[in-house]
This record gives C-alpha cells, structure tokens and sequence, in this order.
C-alpha cells in the first residue's frame, strides 16, 4: 500500500472517531444536567436545571441547523472499487427508502475501460447487486416515479434489464419512466453528462466509474438545481418512435422498442465494423 494510502486511511479513522467523540460529549451535556435537575426535583433555581434548559435550546438549534445545511456524504474507500461499492450500496438503500420519486442518470457517452480506471467486478459485485436488486424491486412495485435516461451507446443492455423488470409486473400501472439518448445516430455531438441520482427531489447522489470520489448532498435547494437540469435533459431526450419519447408510457412498454433497440445495435455494429 503507498504511503498516500496510509496516510488516507489514517486520516479517516481520524474524521469517524472525531464524529464518535463528539457525539458522546453531546449526549453527556444532555444527559448530566438532565439527571441533576431531575434530582433537585426540577426546582428552576437549580444550576442543573438552567444547564438542561441551556442544553436543549441549543440542540435545537443545532437540529434546525443541520435541517437547513447541506449534508455531504463521502464515500471514504481506499480504493476507487471500493468508493464505487460503497456508493453502490448507498444509492440501492436509499432507492429502497425513497417515499416519492427517482431520477436516474446513469447515462454518458462511453463507459470508461480503462483496466487502471475501471473498479476490479469482483470488489464491485456485491454493491452492483445491490442496487440493481434495488432498482427491480422499484420498478415491480411501484410505490415510487422511477425516471430514467440511457444513452445508447453506453447503457442499451441496462434499458434492456430495466424493461425486463417492466414486464415483470403483472397488476396495477407501472410508474418507470425511461428516455433515450440515441448518441449512436450520425452526427451526434457529445456534450458533457453529469452522473447522478436524486432522491425524493431531496438528495442528490454523485455515483460513477468515471469519478476519483463518489459522495451524497442531502439539501433540497440542492437537489432543486439538479432537478431542473434532469428536467431540460428529459425534454431534449430523442423522439424515437412515432414522436413518443417515453420507452414506458401509461404504465405500458410502448410497442415497438424492442425493435428499435434491435436497429440501434445494429447501428452500432455497422459503426465498429466500419472503424
């Protein structure tokens, strides 16, 4: 392991015993004054009482603080691989606890290659289990709005696996919906795609082999930029077949996509034979 490594880990280990210690620092300012003003049977002229009333004001006000901030996460692995499982596992959790909706990004132009770059599968294989049993169980139950955009070229065999689980429900209407970005059409220009998941228009999830660190902002006025950015991509999505955007709409897979997906492949196969 290199130095740099070493002194990451440490640092970490560092930061969670930090929150560990001042976490139990608050529960003993709690818990003291509290104990005392009890045993001084609650009389206001106790040193203990005015140090309890003290206490909880400022939890409270802590509280309304940490209501309004913006939380970040970090993924703190010392690996890439393992930043990506945990994220994995982060993002599938919070998927399983979304109460109303789902936006899903997982879309750029080519995924990344590169065996120094891209996490080892069998570090990942679990967290990429995870999310995925995640997402299925979302889109079979549908308690939440699950959005989704796939770019072509990149992520066709995932839309694929998503339709799949479509068709698996077999009562009530579906609520995934999904978009193409057919960047595998001639003259496409690429533009750049950031990677995200937010969730309940209230956490927004920054997830994919592409980035050095993974990590989580939960602050509404966050997730509301993001949003907006998910909502203009949604509407520029191609119109692919007979002017219908949406892969999934009525709670139907619109009819014909499998053939589509079939000629996009086929497109994509013309274009590698080609080079």
């Amino acid at each position: 392991m290199a130095l740099k490594d070493y002194v990451k880990k440490t640092w970490n280990a560092i930061e969670r015993w930090i929150d560990i210690v001042g976490s139990i620092v608050a529960l003993i300012g709690l818990i003291v004054p509290a104990v005392g003003a009890m045993a001084g049977y609650w009389d206001w002229r106790t040193a203990f009482f005015v140090l309890l009333v003290i206490a909880l004001v400022c939890i409270g006000i802590a509280f309304y603080g940490y209501r309004s901030r913006v939380a970040v996460h970090m993924f703190r692995g010392i690996s890439k691989a393992d930043r990506m499982c945990q994220a994995d596992h982060y993002a599938a959790k919070r998927i399983s606890e979304a109460r109303m909706s789902v936006w899903d990004f997982a879309w750029q132009d080519d995924k990344e290659s590169d065996p120094r770059t891209e996490p080892a599968a069998p570090v990942r294989s679990a967290g990429s289990k995870a999310l995925d049993d995640a997402i299925r169980a979302a889109i079979v139950g549908g308690a939440v709005d699950y959005y989704e955009i796939i770019t072509a070229k990149a992520y066709l065999p995932l839309l694929r696996k998503h339709i799949g689980y479509c068709r698996e429900k077999t009562s009530g209407s579906l609520k995934y919906r999904a978009r193409i970005y057919d960047n595998t059409r001639e003259g496409y220009r690429k533009f750049p795609k950031v990677q995200f998941v937010i969730i309940d228009e209230e956490e927004v999830i920054f997830m994919s082999s592409g980035y050095e660190y993974c990590f989580a902002m939960r602050s509404k006025k966050t997730a509301s930029v993001f949003l907006k950015y998910a909502l203009m991509a949604w509407e520029q999505a191609d119109e692919w077949e007979e002017s219908v955007k949406d892969v999934v709409l009525d709670g139907e897979v619109v009819s014909g996509v499998d053939r589509y997906l079939n000629e996009v492949l086929s497109r994509m196969k013309s274009a590698r034979s080609a080079t």
